[in-house]
């Protein structure tokens, strides 16, 4: 068709196969410029579902790292406590005026306070001196229950701002508070 429009239009043969052959080496240009963009496409997927997969195996292991740390704390917690509970009581020799000094409800004020600020954490706001104190806690015993959480290797700075909590579960956090109480006979409340 293209010659028989030439041969009307008076053109030489010459520039009409020029032409065709111009239009057909654009067009293979084009296709394999597509094709380049569809491979790379294709390969672009594939290599970014791997790394995708790679990441999620990653971020799994490292769930699973945290799973078993968070185990292996609530496990030497009840081995403790199965200890604690297995140990002969010493035998006190009650007189007359004997009355026992009881640090318990000062250590249950301690405990209480650690908790409030574990639980403050845990919900993902600010445990901070400056965010509870002193519309929460007061100062004395905000630091009273961070200690308490540092002593019990609940809470651990690893800088002056960052902080590491060795488990996520209050029941756990609790045990570890309680058995720190029993070993936190040699001082004195405040």
């Amino acid at each position: 068709m293209a010659v028989f429009v030439a041969a009307l239009l008076g053109l030489p043969v010459t520039m009409i196969l020029y032409s065709v052959i111009g239009v057909a080496v654009v067009s293979i240009i084009d296709y394999a410029m597509k094709m380049r963009r569809t491979i790379g496409y294709i390969l672009g997927m594939r290599l970014g579902h791997h790394e995708l997969i790679r990441q999620e195996n990653q971020e799994l292991k490292q769930e699973v790292k945290r799973e078993q740390q968070e185990l292996k704390v609530a496990s030497q917690v009840v081995d403790n406590l199965r200890f604690k509970a297995s140990e002969p009581e010493s035998q006190v020799i009650i007189t007359k005026g004997y009355v026992p000094y009881s640090p318990a409800a000062h250590y249950q004020q301690c405990i209480d306070d650690a908790l409030l600020i574990f639980d403050t954490a845990m919900r993902g706001e600010r445990a901070s001196r400056e965010a509870m104190c002193p519309k929460i806690l007061s100062q004395d015993r905000w630091e009273q229950g961070r200690e308490w959480l540092i002593g019990a290797k609940v809470l651990e700075y690893k800088t002056k701002k960052s902080v590491v909590w060795h488990t996520t579960e209050r029941r756990i956090a609790r045990g570890m508070l309680t058995l720190y109480a029993s070993k936190h006979t040699t001082s004195t409340p405040s």
